[in-house]
């Protein structure tokens, strides 16, 4: 419905469909979850037993597992960095994973190693989302099953084993996952250049926002409805209402705008990932994305964000200068607010920056009360301050399509790029 939504609108403002079926790019993805039935988990170190049920555990798995009494190998937080495959391979792995981002990447980086299954002591609660996934046919991960085990009995059974190979044995019952496919929507309209050069009115500039949020999750005072009006229908209702403006001057920009909304941001970039796999327009003729995110709460944690506006990795490219300039002639200072880095890789700006195009994410706050929380609803909107913002992001994009020269990396950004 919101995909519609977004398509009538781009339709009302006379852009172009420019997606593969009218203003729809169709992304075919299999929707995939956890099948607990059946499943069945015995880890035996001598005398000592430990035996797990479907509430106890989270599964990531593709096939059905039957393991009986196979080696258990344990790999400490210390260990991990220095382990190879040939120490795992074909075992049962047993992992304590560190809290925070280092140790999920670390067990991503173990499930690469052909085990026969890793069994994570962890809060399973962090794992739930891994049990319903979106994946993509063309570009599926081969990784090892994984069992999330993270009752107080587990950790103390991991926590007793040694190091590296154990006498320890693991017998596993895990049923084959619930496939269905289903067909998800990037949303494209393109406004197309003026410049009688080819060269410029062929070449794109991507305004683009995610439609998606978190959905339905946990619920709060019977409020079960993860609405994300900041995050992001700020971001998608402002690129809607610059292509409607932008669409509707005499004088367009020498190039062309291709607006895009995303699907799938908040389970991995997905949209923008399979945009940047199948791209409706040569990464050659690409310049530059500019993605919008939470532009209408200006409710900080530390101080209010009025007529302010930064954007994720600030000093990686010249695009700020762009929106600087065009924040001085609608009265928003844009400017660099924090750690802008730290939050460079977190949207979809990133999915086009690894294809070496300037990208950035322009916001009015990184982060704000109710973030992914179910509170983000519209009332709690400075709609004044997002307005003239949302003025200031239309102008910024015209001045990005209508100059002749094209965005660059700053030699910060090229250094990582070479890294």
């Amino acid at each position: 419905v919101a995909a519609e939504y977004i398509a009538a609108r781009f339709r009302a403002a006379g852009l172009e469909p420019a997606g593969t079926e009218g203003y729809f790019q169709i992304a075919g993805r299999i929707h995939r979850t956890a099948n607990l039935e059946g499943f069945r988990l015995e880890l035996r170190n001598g005398d000592q037993i430990l035996r797990a049920n479907a509430g106890d555990v989270a599964l990531v798995n593709d096939e059905a597992v039957e393991i009986d009494r196979a080696s258990v190998y344990k790999v400490s937080s210390e260990s991990s960095g220095s382990l190879k495959a040939t120490d795992i391979e074909g075992k049962v792995v047993v992992f304590l994973v560190p809290e925070g981002r280092e140790g999920r990447s670390r067990l991503r980086s173990i499930r690469r190693m052909g085990a026969a299954l890793v069994i994570a002591i962890a809060d399973r609660n962090d794992f739930a989302a891994s049990m319903d996934r979106l994946l993509d046919p063309a570009a599926m991960d081969k990784a090892s099953p994984l069992v999330v085990l993270d009752t107080l009995h587990g950790r103390e059974f991991a926590e007793s084993l040694p190091g590296g190979d154990t006498v320890a044995t693991a017998s596993v019952t895990i049923s084959k996952a619930l496939d269905e496919r289903v067909d998800l929507k990037n949303v494209a309209g393109l406004l197309r250049g003026s410049s009688i050069d080819p060269g410029l009115r062929d070449s794109v500039v991507i305004l683009s926002a995610h439609y998606d949020h978190i959905g339905i999750g946990t619920p709060r005072d019977g409020d079960k409805i993860y609405n994300g009006a900041n995050d992001d229908a700020s971001g998608t209702a402002a690129v809607i209402q610059i292509a409607s403006a932008l669409a509707s001057l005499e004088q367009r920009p020498k190039r062309s705008i291709l607006f895009m909304a995303f699907f799938g941001e908040e389970r991995g970039l997905l949209g923008s990932r399979h945009y940047v796999r199948h791209p409706l327009f040569p990464f050659d003729q690409t310049v530059a994305n500019v993605n919008l995110e939470q532009l209408g709460r200006t409710d900080g944690y530390d101080s209010r964000k009025l007529a302010t506006a930064t954007l994720t990795g600030y000093g990686y490219s010249n695009i700020p200068d762009q929106f600087q300039r065009a924040g001085e002639l609608t009265g928003v200072k844009v400017l660099s607010q924090g750690d802008t880095n730290r939050y460079f890789s977190r949207s979809d700006n990133y999915s086009f920056a690894r294809r070496d195009i300037p990208a950035h994410t322009l916001a009015v706050l990184f982060e704000f009360p109710d973030y992914h929380g179910v509170d983000d609803e519209w009332e709690k909107l400075d709609y004044d301050n997002f307005a003239k913002v949302t003025r200031m992001a239309a102008l910024g994009t015209f001045f990005i399509a209508d100059d002749p020269v094209r965005p660059h990396w700053n030699e910060t950004m090229q250094k990582k790029s070479a890294e």
